[in-house]
């Protein structure tokens, strides 16, 4: 996310004050999916959903750079520095208050 650049992952489970976005700020492998291959195959199964979702993909320019722009903005405007600091700060005053 902070170089800008799209990156593929198991969907993550957060509860972010700015949630990231399956599919909109990274390329997601579907929990699920990856859980049942985990079953059947072990770490391979797990691995070869990654590769499939990458084939899925890794064609579509547009939508790689798509995500690659979100991501980057993400990043930049909750975990870049002073940004991050500001966030921190926000929520330990709404915490507080």
């Amino acid at each position: 996310m902070a170089l800008g650049i799209p990156y593929i992952r198991l969907e993550y489970r957060n509860t972010c004050h700015d949630p990231i976005i399956p599919n909109k700020h990274y390329i997601s492998v579907d929990r699920e999916t990856a859980y049942l291959a985990y079953e059947k195959e072990g770490n391979y199964g797990v691995a070869k959903a990654h590769i499939d979702r990458f084939n899925e993909v890794k064609d579509d320019a547009d939508y790689l750079s798509w995500v690659a722009n979100n991501g980057r903005e993400y990043y930049l405007k909750n975990c870049n520095w002073p940004n991050s600091g500001l966030n921190l700060m926000s929520r330990i005053e709404k915490d507080l208050s």
